[in-house]
């Protein structure tokens, strides 16, 4: 069984799957002899620290499975809310270490750009303030991921030759101009679907070095740094004062 979680947006969730009968690794899906094996829950984004474990909890229990059958946690570590994140890779990391499973960690971006058949496009979300996030993914692979501005971002996108990808009406009135496909938004069955790619290639990350992808600082440490910034101005301007 696996386990994903995805607390970056504003709704979140968990998912829980089994692996099919299938031998061969195209064969393996979360299907057995066509029932599905298939668990999912949402959860508000406001809820998450209350939410996140008791409805894994929850949705352990309705799957009758224990966690001593778990294989491996997925985790969607970003970009997005940064409480959501912390709760998410935090929830993740515990898990995975306590029960001595992998941990797997993707990117909210590539399971955006894999909306688009083949996985080659720029996903784009709102990131606050007139910025964007954006992903250049080209067959599946990730070229770059970045915050942007408005103008870097039409600059990039116009380079890249990729079609863009949105989820979020932000975006799409803001950015109307690079004739975005319109998609879902990327949910905890995706991640899922995408960490079994990753566990059969046993593509793990490091439980104790995984880091949330926020792609720029928090604001409490923007506004840290912008307060050094005015200290360092103010007390530069004295040391001028005294001087004359």
């Amino acid at each position: 069984m696996l386990l994903a979680i995805d607390t970056c947006g504003a709704v979140g969730g968990v998912a829980l799957g089994e692996f099919g009968a299938g031998s061969a690794a195209t064969q393996v899906s979360f299907t057995n002899l066509g029932h599905p094996q298939l668990w999912s829950r949402k959860i508000a984004g406001r809820s998450y620290s209350e939410s996140l474990l008791p409805m894994v909890d929850e949705m352990l229990r309705e799957a009758g499975v224990g966690l001593g059958e778990l294989r491996a946690v997925v985790v969607v570590s970003g970009p997005g809310s940064f409480t959501g994140i912390r709760i998410g890779v935090s929830a993740a990391k515990g898990l995975a270490e306590g029960l001595a499973i992998p941990l797997i960690a993707l990117s909210r971006l590539e399971l955006l750009a894999r909306q688009i058949s083949g996985g080659s496009a720029v996903a784009v979300l709102d990131a606050g303030r007139g910025e964007y996030f954006a992903g250049f993914y080209r067959d599946g692979l990730c070229e770059t991921e970045a915050l942007l501005t408005r103008d870097a971002l039409s600059q990039a996108v116009a380079g890249s030759g990729l079609p863009v990808v949105a989820c979020e009406q932000a975006v799409f009135s803001a950015l109307g101009e690079l004739s975005m496909a319109c998609v879902s938004a990327p949910t905890a069955v995706d991640a899922l679907t995408v960490g079994r790619e990753r566990f059969l290639a046993r593509d793990f990350v490091d439980v104790g070095t995984l880091e949330a992808n926020y792609l720029r600082r928090s604001e409490s440490e923007m506004l840290a740094r912008i307060a050094g910034h005015a200290a360092r101005k103010d007390h530069g301007s004295a040391g001028v004062a005294i001087a004359e």
